[in-house]
């Protein structure tokens, strides 16, 4: 049936319902997100290698993510200004500069040439950044955004090429 209705489906990742692949991708709905998928086999394999070696107990228990919530700023929509605000807030988004700054640590956490304490501290900010993308989608309705100087402020990505590895 599966094939009849959606055979032909081009680029379309589908999950089962009855799974928990929706909050594990930190989406938590159904409703047809976008989700990037990464096809680079040394990206994959690093990921492989990761679950082999039991750094994660089996590829069914991938982690889930808590995005904790704030309370939000209450504005009242008949002020001209707090109208601004919002559409402002809305239009200035730093989701781009968040999943750059997550990439940047995960090519680190999962390459086999770093130390253990690098994959550990970049895998955890990693996971970090993940939470921080959800805050910052929320803060558009919310109105509080989260701190991400700590991230975005320090570049993580190793130059190779000379004398490098």
């Amino acid at each position: 049936m599966r094939k009849y209705y959606l055979g032909h489906l081009t680029d379309v990742v589908m999950v089962d319902a009855s799974m928990l692949a929706a909050e594990r991708l930190g989406g938590a709905d159904y409703d047809g997100d976008m989700v990037k998928t990464i096809a680079d086999p040394i990206l994959n394999r690093c990921v492989k290698r990761n679950y082999e070696l039991g750094h994660i107990d089996n590829w069914d228990n991938l982690p889930l993510l808590f995005i904790p919530s704030e309370e939000p700023v209450i504005r009242d929509a008949n002020d001209w200004y707090d109208r601004f605000v919002t559409v402002r807030d809305t239009f200035s988004s730093r989701v781009g500069q968040i999943c750059n700054a997550a990439f940047d640590r995960s090519v680190i956490a999962y390459d086999e040439n770093s130390t253990a304490e690098e994959r550990e501290r970049y895998r955890q900010e990693t996971e970090t950044l993940a939470i921080l993308v959800g805050l910052e989608i929320d803060a558009a309705k919310s109105g509080v955004r989260p701190d991400l100087d700590e991230y975005l402020k320090r570049k993580t990505v190793r130059k190779y090429g000379s004398g490098g590895r």
